[in-house]
């Protein structure tokens, strides 16, 4: 298959998906790939979320994933995702539900070595998580120009390895519940 990286990138997948629950389906893929570009998997996941029958009338539906202990395995030597690019990277992603988990997910990202362990749950400002990150001489100035932050300063290399948790991404809740450590 060919996707947008560069019009070159191809990719393989093996493994099994079970249909057997049509409300739920789930399966184990394994993806390796020279060169793939996985913006297009997060919109066609938002294409299979389904809204929840809301409880009284007056209730709005809320969107929800139709996946169940979905679990893609990658081995990738580039990947993008909304420009961003990272080399080598190695990892399980399981989708089960709305909730996302990185079982880990290792990579380069600018260069250094980066790791992501946890889960997320995405919900508007309502999204949850908790993550160990690490990461070995990451150049914070390529990290501050890719999201196009005025740099008054030279920020230099980051090393760290932090655990960051939260039930909200700001306001009350957000102050009530972060943890960072």
């Amino acid at each position: 298959a060919t996707n947008v990286f560069n019009g070159q990138s191809s990719f393989n997948v093996t493994g099994t998906l079970d249909f057997s629950r049509r409300d739920a389906p789930s399966g184990h893929l394994s993806v390796t790939s020279k060169s793939l570009d996985i913006t297009a998997l997060e919109k066609m996941f938002k294409q299979f979320r389904r809204a929840k029958p809301a409880a009284a009338p007056t209730a709005p539906a809320t969107a929800r994933s139709v996946f169940h202990n979905f679990q893609w395995d990658f081995n990738v030597k580039q990947m993008r995702w909304f420009g961003l690019t990272a080399t080598n990277v190695l990892g399980t992603i399981v989708r089960d539900g709305r909730e996302v988990h990185l079982k880990p997910l290792q990579m380069h990202l600018f260069g250094a070595p980066v790791m992501a362990e946890g889960w997320y749950v995405p919900q508007g400002n309502r999204t949850r998580y908790a993550m160990n990150i690490s990461c070995e001489q990451l150049p914070l100035n390529q990290l501050n120009d890719y999201f196009k932050i005025k740099r008054t300063h030279n920020y230099g290399l980051l090393d760290a390895r932090f655990q960051v948790a939260a039930n909200a991404l700001n306001g009350p809740e957000f102050q009530k519940s972060f943890l960072l450590r």
